[in-house]
């Protein structure tokens, strides 16, 4: 029975982050366009605004990507906690680094995420108590 649980958690999150995969890379097209990084200063410009949201990705790949031969425990990513953070830090760092192509004050949307964090980790440690 812990099997067919395990094997459903593994499908929905090669599920997701194949979604993930597919948004993260029509939004760096979307940004390639937009910023046309042609000299050595645009491109590390560009890196240096890509990583937040590809350093997020990346721990969303390494806690929910497992082969079906591993036996170890699955991460869903349908959980909340770290990982619905991590997926807010995602999604608000994609939109951030395409808004600000076309207004440099949405780097306030950061704001929110920030704002949300403290949200969730007061009433989660007030339910504690």
């Amino acid at each position: 029975m812990a099997g067919t649980s395990s094997k459903k958690i593994l499908k929905r999150n090669n599920e997701i982050i194949k979604n993930l995969k597919n948004l993260e890379t029509f939004v760096l097209i979307v940004s390639c366009i937009l910023y046309r990084p042609l000299s050595i200063n645009k491109i590390m410009i560009f890196i240096f605004k890509s990583f937040p949201e590809l350093f997020g990705i990346f721990f969303i790949y390494k806690s929910g990507y497992r082969k079906e031969k591993d036996k170890e425990y699955y991460v869903s990513l349908d959980s909340k906690g770290i990982i619905s953070m991590l997926f807010d830090f995602v999604y608000i760092s994609q939109i951030t680094k395409i808004l600000t192509y076309f207004y440099n004050s949405f780097y306030f949307l950061y704001f929110i995420l920030i704002i949300s964090i403290v949200y969730e980790f007061y009433f989660r440690f007030k339910l504690r108590k």
